[in-house]
């Protein structure tokens, strides 16, 4: 069987094969190409370079780096970028300082509150990523809460601030995106719990790190593809007798959609023949799936 080739990372294998790609000669730093990756991504989400402002919103860690570099890139295509610093303290990570400093150097605006009277035409969220481990509280639980009431796309970093990245929990609150740039592999706390609510459109770039070791625990985004490749072709001249039978027991009075719903899915992954067998009183009819049989348990042989 073909596997899909989508690998689902926890935050263990992504900081792995972070090392592996910092340890490769002639290459360039992981961070610069996210940071280029996130301002075309961005370009895309903002054609229009005279409609408002690109809001980038940078916290204390890798992912405000990367969110410092977009910008560098979006400034010099012309786009009128802001900083803000939603944390409202000096960054104790010296790459990012160091960043910062240049921004400033570069006429680059810093702001430390969101100016009502600002246009803002896309937020970049670049304030948490895999490596959040405590609530959001307080002023930057607030300013989430503001961000999220904007009238614009925002663009998630990673995984969208507030967001486990391993499990999809909210840590108190987390950033509502439409839109999320994940980096290396996806995350299983894109697909799970809230996360799956606060992702938007996710897309996944490796940058270059295809061929690196992903580690122990992680596993594969299940495609269309991956699905299509695990069902055998069916010659034509074939019938339902040579290709299994699937049987479900289950269904007490009034409660048969969870057997009903199972003998579709059986059919419709190439069951040959289903039967359910209900344990309630009454005759049921899947008229939707009228090729599935039901009848009562006690009947079936």
């Amino acid at each position: 069987m073909e596997n899909s080739k989508e690998p689902v990372l926890l935050a263990h294998n992504i900081k792995d094969i972070e090392i592996q790609a910092n340890f490769q000669k002639n290459n360039s730093s992981l961070m610069e190409k996210a940071g280029l990756e996130i301002a075309i991504h961005a370009r895309e989400l903002s054609a229009d370079k005279k409609k408002g402002t690109i809001l980038i919103l940078i916290g204390p860690g890798n992912n405000g780096v990367d969110a410092l570099i977009a910008a560098f890139h979006l400034k010099s295509w012309w786009f009128h970028v802001t900083v803000f610093l939603p944390l409202g303290r000096k960054p104790e990570d010296l790459v990012l300082t160091r960043q910062l400093n240049k921004w400033v150097q570069a006429g680059g605006k810093v702001i430390g509150d969101i100016e009502s009277n600002t246009e803002i035409n896309l937020v970049i969220d670049g304030i948490f990523g895999i490596g959040l481990n405590k609530i959001i509280t307080g002023k930057l639980s607030s300013i989430i809460k503001q961000i999220n009431k904007l009238e614009c796309n925002i663009l998630s970093i990673d995984t969208p601030s507030g967001i486990d990245s391993d499990t999809g929990t909210v840590m108190g609150v987390a950033i509502k995106a439409t839109h999320t740039l994940t980096f290396i592999g996806h995350k299983p706390g894109l697909y799970m719990n809230s996360g799956a609510d606060h992702a938007g459109i996710i897309t996944v770039r490796k940058l270059g790190t295809n061929n690196m070791d992903l580690g122990l625990g992680h596993g594969y985004l299940i495609s269309d593809h991956y699905i299509k490749s695990a069902i055998k072709k069916r010659d034509i001249n074939s019938h339902k007798g040579m290709f299994g039978k699937v049987l479900i027991i289950g269904g007490a009075e009034g409660m048969y959609g969870a057997t009903i719903l199972t003998g579709r899915a059986a059919i419709k992954l190439g069951a040959g023949k289903v039967q359910i067998g209900t344990l309630g009183k009454n005759m049921v009819v899947d008229f939707s799936q009228p090729d599935i049989m039901i009848d009562r348990a006690e009947n079936l042989t």
